[in-house]
């Protein structure tokens, strides 16, 4: 079992501010599955960066394909998916000991705009083999190879608990960051609801579709 390395020290902002670029991102208690398959707490990962304009973005390769979200909107997913949770998420930030390169933070960014759009599967991970999709641990692991600061052997078949192992030599230790509680519904209009639900809804569905038939060839 992969050891789970959690700090104490709380941050009461919005997760990811003052991070630097680089910095991973992850979760634990996310999903059921990814927890007994890997017997790991760490469910889910993602990468921190900012464009040009110094705005920063969270990329990750989710059901149904690798995206890039800003850091705010991140933050209000995962305030609306902790609703109702027996287990609620926890998030943590693992910042890099060194600050990346101007050089090595284009290289990762470069990789990273290359994978948008893809295709999350979990089937590389599974039969151990390299796959046409991409999924979250595959997608940070490479991204950080990029940099030439680490180095891990089939990243397809590593699982999130082991890309944080690994990585643990060249980041810091976690820091855990809050969640904040959902706003209330009384806030967002009917429209805006059913909109969030039925679009989630579809993203899935197409995905779980998709991967299903993808284990046929």
């Amino acid at each position: 079992m992969i050891p789970l390395l959690i700090s104490t020290v709380m941050i009461a902002h919005y997760p990811g501010v003052d991070l630097p670029d680089g910095s991973i991102l992850y979760l634990t208690n996310s999903s059921k599955a990814v927890h007994l398959i890997t017997d790991s707490k760490i469910s889910h990962l993602a990468l921190l960066l900012s464009d040009s304009k110094k705005h920063q973005w969270v990329y990750e390769a989710t059901p149904s394909r690798v995206r890039r979200i800003p850091l705010l909107e991140y933050h209000h997913e995962l305030s609306i998916l902790n609703t109702g949770r027996d287990q609620p998420m926890r998030l943590f930030a693992m910042v890099p000991t060194k600050a990346y390169s101007a050089t090595q933070l284009k290289r990762m960014q470069g990789y990273l705009s290359a994978q948008l759009g893809r295709r999350y599967s979990v089937k590389g991970y599974v039969r151990k083999k390299q796959a046409k999709g991409i999924h979250c641990a595959e997608l940070v692991s490479r991204a950080v190879e990029r940099t030439g600061r680490a180095q891990f052997k089939q990243t397809y078949a590593m699982s999130p608990g082991e890309v944080v192992s690994q990585v643990s030599k060249v980041y810091n230790e976690p820091t855990r960051l809050r969640i904040a509680a959902p706003p209330s519904t009384a806030e967002r209009t009917w429209c805006e609801r059913s909109w969030d639900h039925w679009a989630g809804l579809f993203d899935l569905c197409g995905w779980s579709l998709k991967e299903s038939w993808s284990w046929c060839w």
